[in-house]
């Protein structure tokens, strides 16, 4: 991770700020200010945002005590760390060949059918964990359920780019991190809470969450409203 940290570092160093023009008045009238309007008089794009950051923090609340977790179960740590980086590996090939998976016309019907999954594989958790936990197959139902969590990385910010003016853009995608940031923060109280009473419980917490973006937050009928390709 340093290594690398590194290496991305020295490569931002070389990178020069694009030649662009900007409209005074969109200049003068604040670039915060501007994305802040458009996320409370957009509705799409905030609800593309919430869909993006709940099942981020359904994530965020296992993973952080997920190695304690499935060692205690049985896991062995060297699989453990194999599977990661494997995962790591596979979240790299979508990554990078995710204009060749997903339709262009497709962006958002696709978020939304890996919502659906990711859910899935979380309901098959808690499902074996209740009547046959066996950890791997747990383990396994956990990888899976944060590779197609990671999948939708590159589909989100597709949709935020097609739905923000390109003068704000980088702010507005900011403004979803501090979305984040501020849900995150009783998701993750009422997890540490509840794990004192069952291990498991951070898990039911991030079903919760899930279950109310498939309920409140599908993206499929804003399709007409996202770009052509993906970039």
């Amino acid at each position: 991770d340093v290594f690398f940290s590194a290496v991305a570092f020295i490569i931002a160093m070389t990178l020069t700020e694009a030649h662009h023009q900007m409209d005074v008045e969109k200049t003068e009238a604040g670039v915060f200010e501007d994305a802040l309007r458009l996320l409370m008089k957009n509705r799409l794009l905030l609800k593309a945002m919430f869909s993006r950051v709940l099942i981020f923090i359904a994530f965020l609340l296992p993973w952080h005590y997920y190695q304690a977790f499935f060692t205690d179960l049985g896991v062995s740590l060297v699989h453990l760390g194999f599977m990661w980086a494997g995962m790591h590996l596979c979240i790299y090939l979508l990554h990078t060949n995710i204009h060749n998976i997903v339709p262009s016309h497709r962006v958002t019907l696709m978020i939304d059918v890996l919502n659906v999954v990711v859910t899935t594989f979380l309901v098959l958790f808690l499902i074996f964990w209740s009547f046959a936990p066996q950890p791997y197959l747990l383990f396994l139902f956990f990888i899976l359920f944060t590779t197609f969590e990671a999948m939708r990385l590159p589909l989100f910010s597709e949709v935020y780019n097609r739905l923000s003016a390109s003068y704000n853009r980088a702010t507005t995608i900011s403004l979803a991190s501090f979305l984040k940031s501020l849900l995150d923060i009783p998701a993750a109280l009422i997890a540490g809470i509840l794990v004192a009473t069952s291990i498991v419980a951070p898990y039911i917490v991030s079903l919760v969450l899930c279950l109310i973006v498939l309920t409140f937050f599908r993206l499929t009928n804003i399709e007409k409203y996202v770009g052509k390709n993906i970039s």
